[in-house]
């Protein structure tokens, strides 16, 4: 919602929007911490969820320079969130890419698609040469997740493998 409010004239209605899932998003990350810290680990069919992460921070940050129209420091504190989650991420996926296939492994792609999108508003709106081959880079890793989950999901259906109670 607040990504488009602003562009159909409904800007207090983004901003509305926006408060809501900053507010969210702090409350989704202190849980996820509590629950990573001080209980007992997330199944290993649902390790992949931990993905989730990544998107809301690039999506409040597309939301936001939406909104204002503009990049500022407040826009770069939602932006870089999403990077540091993105590179935890990546520190794990030799873990991650060990795990068997389940449907959580779309988790993937969502996020991924989130920073990709914010990571070409970076740099359309900075100077700096990182930005559109971050972007570029992104984009391609992209597409060759999603296809990889794709043909992942297509296999699992051919065996009968989606939608099994985990152990």
């Amino acid at each position: 919602m607040p990504l488009v409010a602003a562009q159909h004239g409904f800007v207090e209605i983004g901003w509305l929007f926006l408060s809501i899932g900053l507010v969210s998003w702090l409350v989704l990350l202190t849980n996820v911490f509590n629950r990573l810290v001080f209980h007992h680990p997330q199944p290993p069919h649902l390790l992949p969820t931990l993905c989730i992460l990544i998107a809301p921070p690039a999506l409040a940050f597309l939301a936001y320079t939406s909104l204002t129209g503009a990049l500022d420091g407040f826009g770069r504190l939602l932006y870089y969130p999403a990077v540091f989650f993105f590179l935890l991420v990546v520190g794990q996926l030799p873990r991650l890419l060990r795990l068997p296939f389940a449907l959580s492994w779309w988790a993937y792609s969502f996020p991924r698609a989130a920073l990709t999108v914010a990571t070409f508003v970076m740099a359309e709106a900075t100077n700096t040469p990182l930005f559109p081959v971050a972007a570029v880079g992104l984009y391609g890793v992209l597409v060759v997740v999603v296809g990889w989950l794709t043909v992942r999901t297509a296999v699992a259906c051919r065996q009968d493998a989606i939608c099994q109670p985990h152990p």
